[in-house]
């Protein structure tokens, strides 16, 4: 905010004093639409309303944008100062403009700010004729020289005068904050029957006051689920009262509840029925929170409960009430499915059929599976394919059939973990079902969906004997290359072709792209917990590659946490890390204390003398250029 304040003073100060020189600066900060960015032009002008008058009223005059930043607002505040200012200076055409502006300004938050305040506190408070609309038109035409006002802006000003009270006028007060809490308190919910939890929710049945800290629904339910959290067979009992007349958001806080909750054995039965309950009262705003409820019950759920989630799920299919089918690669698909009703439910009948020991589960949905895949949404798809993977063991051909219908939509869907998922595990069993998907991937024009379609082609290579797209994507294009480093830093270690992924890696650090050996620089994430003596050798090749240096960090830590011996990699890492950073490792207070334990344990670990002199002599480089505390860590080591 100093930082702020300062460069709001100076341009003042220079636009006082040398407005010429400044303008061309000036107008940079026009083209620029931010509040804050406008609000600095405007104190410039304000330092010189004489020279800058037609400007300012012309930038007023062309976005009234500037004018609807808000009551509390400081640009609001200097906007009307500016206008205060420049009044007595600007051309009569311009002041005839300005006053047309501002006697019939409308501004949209005025009037949905009104609105809300009257539904909120209708019959509950007085009259407030600084919420009414037309407060802004009154601030700006006031701020006008009345002595060159029409007949028409005179009567006009006169009308918001009658309106509003000179408090309207007034500056705007700090913008005051504080912590919304439930309208009981915690200490107080504690000792309330049902019978007062029912009528505390019948009470704060709407929401709270927007103008004041005392929660209303949602925060009470709030409470609620904490209270359920902690004594859920209680709160069972409470659910199995509920009606329709509560707002929903008080069963929706039981079902949360449940879903955090520790149930154990014992109260599982009522539990599963305070669920049940909820569910027949068939509100739609609940389903998102039906499955999650079973989500720590899976194992155990009844199969009358599994219908009713898949009865909910198509009654919210059906409604697709809460849509989106909004297409960017920007977006987190997955993170927007679950937070629909559609995917919310259809992510939770996954859980629910990952526990399907005999099928009959999964005979229940598979009826519906592909009707859901088709879902017009792409984040809900997201969703489906979970629910399409966990019905793969027991229905194959049916799930097989939704994952064509699934895919069969824009190829930024294909990028998504949960349809990843799903395609790798199809072509774990059918791989030919899975070649035009890859073949899709690799050419497609967003970059986002190559760099995942370099990722499949690459397993599929090593684990589904499809050697020719080994070939293929080490050719293709920047993004398909950062894909296939990127999927195998990750199979490192996890799987029988680990020296086939290695190869590749090696050619790949290599890489012309500096954007592909920084995504080979995160095998050193993926070996952290692993021995290192069976990837000596290829580390020794990393350490010398260019890709090295987007892994400094993550190497050493590898080397300080193994419990291999790996003397001959720290004088390797180490030598190479003094190479590349020179004298700047002075600074890297952090690296180099980890630089002089990686030493120490070199040390002690070596019986090579010539490796015993490398490593002193790193020591010695250390001490050249001063690395903080070296002389306490080379006591250390003469001691032992």
């Amino acid at each position: 905010m100093a930082l702020y304040n300062g460069t709001a003073h100076a341009l003042a100060k220079l636009a006082s004093t040398r407005p010429e020189e400044i303008e061309p600066l000036l107008h940079k900060l026009a083209d620029d639409k931010h509040v804050s960015v406008q609000a600095l032009l405007f104190h410039a002008f304000k330092a010189n309303p004489e020279y800058f008058a037609d400007w300012a009223a012309e930038l007023i005059l062309e976005n009234h944008g500037r004018l609807q930043c808000g009551d509390a607002s400081v640009a609001n505040l200097i906007f009307r100062e500016v206008v205060q200012v420049i009044a007595p200076h600007v051309s009569s055409k311009l002041y005839e403009l300005l006053e047309d502006k501002f006697c019939d300004l409308h501004v949209a938050y005025e009037k949905e700010s009104y609105k809300a305040w009257y539904r909120a506190v209708r019959g509950k408070r007085s009259y407030k004729d600084k919420l009414l609309p037309g407060r802004t038109a009154f601030k700006f035409l006031s701020a006008l020289d009345c002595g060159r006002l029409s007949p028409l802006g005179i009567q006009r000003l006169a009308e918001y005068k009658r309106k509003f009270s000179s408090e309207v006028l007034a500056l705007p007060t700090c913008v005051t904050g504080g912590v919304v809490g439930p309208p009981i308190s915690s200490k107080a919910a504690a000792k309330m029957s049902d019978q007062q939890w029912l009528q505390a929710m019948q009470k704060y049945h709407d929401e709270q006051d927007v103008f004041s800290l005392e929660g209303g629904a949602y925060e009470l339910s709030m409470l609620l689920k904490q209270s359920v959290i902690e004594d859920p067979l209680r709160f069972a009992g409470l659910a199995m009262k509920m009606t329709l007349e509560l707002n929903f958001v008080f069963p929706s806080a039981i079902l949360w509840g449940f879903s955090e909750a520790n149930i154990s054995d014992s109260a599982k039965p009522v539990v599963f029925e305070a669920i049940r309950h909820i569910a027949n009262l068939g509100l739609g705003e609940c389903d998102k929170y039906l499955g999650w409820s079973l989500r720590h019950l899976a194992e155990d759920v009844p199969i009358d409960l599994v219908e009713k989630v898949i009865d909910r799920a198509l009654c919210s299919f059906r409604s697709k009430s809460d849509l989106s089918n909004n297409i960017s690669p920007n977006r987190d698909l997955e993170f927007e499915g679950l937070n629909t009703t559609r995917g919310s439910l259809a992510y939770s009948l996954a859980n629910l059929l990952s526990y399907d020991k005999d099928g009959i589960r999964t005979a229940k949905v598979a009826p519906h599976l592909v009707k859901w895949a088709s879902d017009p949404a792409l984040s809900v798809r997201t969703s489906v394919a979970y629910t399409v993977t966990a019905s793969l063991r027991h229905e194959p051909v049916i799930a097989s059939e939704a994952f064509e219908q699934l895919i069969d939509t824009d190829d930024i869907l294909l990028t998504t973990r949960s349809v990843e998922r799903l395609i790798l595990y199809i072509g774990n069993s059918i791989p030919e079902k899975i070649d035009p998907i890859v073949d899709r991937m690799l050419k497609s024009e967003e970059p986002k969906v190559r760099e995942a379609g370099g990722s499949i082609a690459i397993f599929a290579a090593c684990h589904w004997n499809r050697s020719q797209l080994m070939e293929r994507v080490l050719a293709a294009d920047v993004d398909i290359r950062k894909g296939v480093a990127k999927a195998c830093t990750g199979m490192i270690g996890k799987f029988q072709s680990s020296e086939l992924v290695l190869d590749v890696l090696r050619k790949l650090m290599y890489d012309k792209d500096d954007e592909v050996r920084k995504m080979v620089g995160g095998i050193c994430w993926s070996l952290r917990g692993h021995k290192l003596y069976p990837f000596a050798n290829f580390l020794k090749e990393f350490i010398e590659s260019p890709s090295y240096i987007h892994a400094i960090p993550q190497l050493l830590t590898c080397l300080e946490e193994t419990t291999d011996k790996v003397d001959d990699l720290i004088d390797l890492a180490l030598h190479r890390f003094i190479e590349i950073n020179g004298n700047d490792i002075a600074n890297m207070q952090t690296r180099s204390y980890r630089i002089l334990d990686l030493v120490i344990r070199g040390l002690a670990q070596t019986k090579d003398k010539k490796r015993t002199s490398a490593l002193l002599d790193i020591l010695d480089r250390l001490v050249e250029i001063n690395v903080f505390d070296i002389n306490e860590k080379i006591e250390r080591i003469e001691r032992h």
